[in-house]
């Protein structure tokens, strides 16, 4: 397991496993512009420039912005914690019945995330 660290206003986080930055991501505590490292990179990156990690920073138009939200954190966290926030947040917000077919054409089948 690697073990990444991150700094905002210069203070020093860590370690924290790939999945839990991208959960912490999900949760807007990690923001693209906060630093990341780990051992094997040359220097601290926002990490909104980071492979593992940017996908975890899209902003969603005011139009897109639930689905895109959901999507969003899909790329971040497993595939069933993306149905359980689909369930709990954009389901009664809209009022919509969950396309499941939608959400594995977008977040894929995997059960373990990316």
């Amino acid at each position: 397991m690697d073990n990444w660290f991150h700094a905002r206003g210069g203070q020093q986080q860590g370690p924290f496993s790939i999945k839990n930055l991208r959960e912490m991501a999900a949760r807007k505590e990690l923001t693209a512009g906060d630093l990341v490292w780990r051992e094997g990179m040359a220097q601290w990156l926002p990490a909104g420039q980071v492979s593992e990690l940017a996908g975890c920073f899209v902003e969603p138009t005011e139009a897109t912005a639930p689905t895109v939200s959901v999507f969003q954190s899909a790329a971040c966290i497993a595939r069933s914690d993306a149905i359980s926030l689909y369930q709990r947040v954009v389901k009664p917000a809209s009022g919509k019945a969950m396309n499941t077919e939608l959400l594995n054409e977008k977040i894929g089948n995997s059960t373990t995330g990316p």
